[in-house]
């Protein structure tokens, strides 16, 4: 594919991504979900092993973005998809970079955290009071906005680490793309990246706050209707409990795959002109 300099377009492409990207999704969503049942699984396990497995998979997750766009292709293609294009990036001609991009996102969070930990103290956060407010989070079961809102230090400490984490998690969509189909450094396509975001930051505002609504409308219904079950089931019904997980898991494998697709579309988009 030809790259260009990224295009900049209108705060409606935002949710213009997630709606072409759900047409990649919905052409084989059961492969999606086996998919995704695979990559949560051994996500599952790396993060149950030892913290060392952690930081390995931030640095293997844009080798499998890779992968899962160049699904999206061979999907326009009229290929079917499966859960092998987990590894397809290894067979990429511009592999190591990916490889070595995964590693700049170590240093982007790190960096990202000593930013927000910096403003915090400006704002006359102790360290003492973020460890605290961590603390808080981990203890409780279920964390809310009333508990973040209840808690300046919390309030300030999310909020703030949110802001600084954003930028990141925005470039991170594009960029293990954007490596697959060129031949560009890590670096370079990462600069790339952060042009793209900058340029188009209304874009990427009107996505992130459409995956929001998405979430919170999925909670709220998911509430609802674990209410409903065990009351028709009882309080302390198993066959409640697994239904509501079910459901659950199929939300949240239909939100990851529609987060990958659109990562395709949004490259196409801003780097290739077709929309």
């Amino acid at each position: 594919m030809k790259i260009n300099q990224p295009n900049r377009v209108p705060a409606s492409r935002g949710w213009h991504w997630i709606n072409q990207g759900s047409r990649y999704f919905l052409a084989y969503k059961s492969q999606w979900f086996i998919t995704l049942i695979v990559l949560f699984s051994f996500t599952f396990i790396l993060f149950a092993l030892s913290p060392l497995f952690q930081l390995i998979l931030v640095i293997v997750f844009p080798l499998i973005s890779a992968g899962l766009a160049m699904a999206c292709v061979d999907i326009e293609r009229g290929q079917s998809m499966s859960f092998t294009y987990l590894l397809k990036a290894k067979d990429n001609s511009n592999r190591m970079n990916i490889f070595r991009y995964g590693l700049l996102v170590i240093v982007l969070i790190i960096f990202a955290q000593l930013l927000s930990s910096l403003f915090l103290s400006l704002l006359g956060v102790s360290s003492q009071e973020v460890i605290d407010a961590v603390k808080l989070l981990k203890e409780n079961e279920e964390i809310t906005f009333t508990l973040i809102l209840s808690s300046p230090v919390l309030f300030k400490f999310v909020t703030i680490n949110l802001l600084f984490l954003l930028p990141v998690m925005a470039v991170n969509q594009v960029t293990p793309v954007l490596l697959a189909f060129s031949s560009l450094t890590a670096l370079d396509a990462l600069k790339l990246s952060f042009q793209a975001v900058y340029k188009n930051l209304s874009a990427f505002v009107t996505y992130g706050l459409v995956f929001v609504v998405f979430i919170t409308f999925i909670i709220l219904i998911l509430k609802l209707f674990i209410a409903l079950l065990l009351t028709v089931f009882g309080e302390n019904s198993k066959v409640a409990l697994l239904v509501y997980m079910g459901l659950f898991m199929v939300s949240l494998m239909s939100l990851t795959s529609l987060s990958y697709c659109s990562a395709y579309v949004i490259f196409k988009d801003l780097f290739t002109g077709d929309n």
